[in-house]
């Protein structure tokens, strides 16, 4: 066993001494022997070899006394380091947001956070080291702490089960109310450690999120039901335990009793013994995942069973398995009297063949006759058949092509508008037309707002994503929205934001242009505030107002279809409550945040958060159309439309522009009337839809080649799909959707007209 740093320097200090004591006497007898000079000399050199290993032997006392001293300096500064980790890791602990407790080998209290004693209020005199975590359980239990009734079983076994075996994590609902998860896991010396997490909100956050989910389910139902209540077909469904979960009306009125009998019972105990039977081979078959079509007697409650035509459909969930199957029932009675009727002719007419070869030729000839009648019945019905279903299927887009056809005649209207406007009137009839013009403005946002509506239903709407700054698009809202909110005496501010968001930059600018048209019509008067906040992720896009604010109890309100809450401040119409509806569905579609805030009498804010971009990914923003005043007077224009009203209407109105005016229905008619003058015209104006499956980008391709040059071109349509935009942009076409806006088509000819102004001049106006 080796000496220790003590043990060798006591050692090394006695020998050192003896040493001294034998240097000294032996110094004392050299001095006394000075005449012995042989002998005395050999005492001198023993003198001198003793001092000699005294001196060796002090000199490893002293490098054993160092280490001893470097020893115990490293043995302090480990116990002040161990001190200070300790310290540490009690003030991390303590820090931490959740409960921590560790208990050692013995299952005992070592160490606890304030957090964990918070969740057990009663259990202070227990929450000390040493004390059996088992005790901690049993108080607990003791003083009511848990909430076994809303668990169902004891949470006290629950516990400690888990902490003999933390597999898992443990979740637990307090007495107070309050929801805790427990992590927990063993440790190396063989005692466990748990973390406590109030998961109180999260609890709250999914009952609401269960709630809102069942609120969406419903209406779902809602949906589901209408539909088929309204198909001429029997439509149920049965679970995987043959039970009816779904009937539609047909179904609940062959059977003659309400929903509520039918839905949540067996096959066996709705249908009956007899029937069940019949139909339990091709139930089973459904549920074992085949598809299954059959023919089977549909009987009624008064009257003779039906034919029925009988299908059944299995539905697969997520993981694979047969959840149910989806029954359709179709009538065919007529389909199988007919073949019944049919069946029964041959055979008559075989019979009277055999009986009477003398009328073969009669009875050939009635038996066409009523082969082809029913053939043409069966035609009738598959033809009545598929027009249903093609109407069924055209349901949902009833609004947009509605909207669409009406949007033609709204156009000529407002051209015919536009025209009396600029026209020299009496003050009465100017007052009128200004009506009449406001009143087809409401028609055209009623219309553009049911078409818009009807687009991001039916998912025809796709997003446009890119990166751009978010400076560009506030900065070029403000540019647009300032005249309006100037007319009607409001201070418009914007506040910079120089992110770069990601999302259809188009979609965005109309949620923010519904945000800051609401803010005007409902703001009597101060201040209008557009503008960014950064958000960890994403900016939040506000508009805030010092309006008059809207009701707590309305704000969900807001958004549903016609839903308007007061009038406009201003004293207009306040609009057709479909704005806020068009922004709901686009933030939806975008899956963007809305934020809304409101104080009665004091304003309101609306807002919606965009996801941060990538600068590198921004695309330069197009340089804007130089203006070009507005001088158009003298510029030879050829407009080409196929509707007659429309086309006198933009001729009126050009002409009232001071423009020299060639109108053509179609293609060839254009290219006849430029035969007429010398010279090709500034621009052309044309409709996309023209008369037998020509289009306008056509006819302006046929000017262009006879023209020698790419006239500029307006292209009209109110086709709002994204495939006429994308044809117009490729034939470096502008395109105006209809109800046309005079102004904007002034402002492109002006545009036009400064482009080359020599070469657009007509050299003498057309005859």
């Amino acid at each position: 066993m080796s000496e220790t740093a003590e043990q060798r320097l006591a050692r090394l200090e006695r020998d050192n001494a003896k040493l001294r004591k034998i240097n000294a006497v032996l110094i004392d007898r050299v001095e006394r022997s000075m005449d012995f000079q042989g002998n005395a000399f050999s005492l001198f050199q023993t003198a001198i070899l003793l001092e000699g290993q005294v001196r060796d032997r002090t000199q490893e006392l002293e490098q054993a006394l160092q280490e001893l001293a470097r020893s115990n300096h490293a043995l302090s500064q480990a116990k002040e380091d161990a001190e200070t980790a300790r310290m540490r890791l009690a003030a991390a602990i303590e820090a931490v947001s959740e409960g921590f407790i560790l208990c050692d080998a013995e299952d005992r209290l070592v160490l606890c956070n304030e957090q964990y004693r918070a969740f057990w209020p009663g259990l202070e005199d227990l929450l000390r080291p040493g004390t059996p975590f088992t005790a901690l359980v049993a108080r607990a239990q003791t003083l009511g702490l848990f909430d076994d009734e809303a668990q169902g079983a004891s949470t006290m076994q629950r516990r400690l089960r888990h902490h003999r075996h933390p597999e898992d994590l443990l979740v637990l609902r307090l007495a107070d109310g309050r929801w805790i998860q427990i992590r927990e896991r063993p440790t190396i010396e063989g005692g466990s450690v748990a973390i406590y997490t109030d998961i109180t909100a999260l609890k709250h956050e999914e009952q609401r999120q269960l709630e809102a989910s069942e609120d969406a389910l419903r209406d779902s139902e809602q949906r589901i039901r209408l539909i088929t209540d309204a198909l001429p077909a029997l439509i149920a469904y049965v679970d995987r335990d043959q039970r009816y979960c779904f009937t539609n009306k047909p179904y609940e009125d062959w059977f003659g009793r309400p929903r509520s009998e039918i839905d949540g019972r067996p096959m066996r105990d709705v249908l009956g013994e007899t029937l069940y039977e019949a139909r339990r081979p091709y139930a089973e078959a459904a549920l074992a995942g085949q598809h299954v079509t059959f023919e089977t007697t549909l009987p009624l409650m008064k009257g003779p069973p039906d034919c029925a035509l009988a299908t059944y459909v299995p539905h697969y969930g997520a993981d694979g398995r047969v959840q149910g199957f989806i029954a359709l029932i179709q009538d065919i009675t007529e389909r199988k009297r007919s073949a019944l009727q049919l069946r029964e002719a041959k055979e008559s007419l075989e019979r009277r063949v055999e009986e009477r070869t003398s009328e073969l030729t009669a009875v050939n000839r009635r038996l066409r006759r009523e082969v082809e009648e029913r053939r043409q019945a069966e035609e009738a019905l598959r033809l009545a058949k598929a027009e249903a279903e093609a109407a069924n299927m055209s349901k949902t887009k009833f609004i947009a092509a509605a909207s669409h056809d009406l949007l033609q005649p709204l156009n000529a209207a407002r051209i015919f508008t536009e025209a009396l406007a600029e026209a020299h009137l009496a003050e009465r009839n100017r007052a009128i037309v200004g009506n009449i013009s406001r009143s087809l403005s409401s028609v055209e946002e009623l219309l553009t707002a049911l078409l818009d509506i009807s687009k991001l239903d039916s998912g025809a709407q796709v997003p446009q994503w890119a990166d751009f700054q978010l400076d560009d698009l506030l900065s070029s809202l403000a540019d647009e929205i300032r005249p309006q909110a100037v007319a009607r005496g409001l201070d418009l501010r914007i506040l910079p934001c120089r992110a770069v968001v990601r999302s259809d930059p188009m979609l965005v600018r109309r949620i923010l242009r519904n945000f800051l048209s609401n803010a005007m019509r409902y703001t009597p008067m101060g201040r209008i505030l557009l503008g960014g906040r950064r958000r960890p992720g994403g900016v939040a896009v506000q508009v805030w107002d010092s309006g008059i604010g809207i009701p707590a109890d309305k704000l969900s309100e807001v958004f549903q279809e016609f839903r308007r809450l007061a009038n406009d401040s201003h004293g207009h119409d306040g609009g057709m409550g479909l704005g806020l509806a068009i922004v709901d569905r686009i933030a939806r579609r975008l899956d963007h945040a809305i934020e809304v805030r409101s104080a009665l009498n004091r304003g309101s804010m609306f807002g919606v958060v965009l996801p941060l971009g990538r600068a590198e990914r921004v695309s330069a923003a197009p340089a804007p159309l130089p203006s070009g005043g507005d001088g158009v007077a003298g510029a030879l224009v050829l407009v080409i439309e196929n509707d007659g009203a429309e086309r006198e209407g933009m001729a009126a109105l050009l002409q009232n522009w001071g423009c020299h005016v060639l109108t053509a229905a179609g293609r060839d008619e254009a290219l006849g009337q430029l035969r007429r003058v010398a010279g090709a015209p500034m621009a052309v104006v044309a409709d996309y839809h023209l008369d037998h499956g020509q289009t306008g980008l056509e006819a302006v391709r046929a000017v262009r080649g006879v023209s020698g040059r790419a006239v500029p071109a307006v292209i009209l349509t109110a086709d709002r799909s994204d495939a006429v935009g994308e044809q117009a942009a490729a034939e470096g076409c502008q395109l105006l959707n209809k109800p046309l806006r005079p102004a904007r088509l002034r402002a492109l000819l002006a545009h036009f007209k400064t482009l080359e102004p020599r070469a657009m001049q007509p050299n003498r106006p057309p005859r």
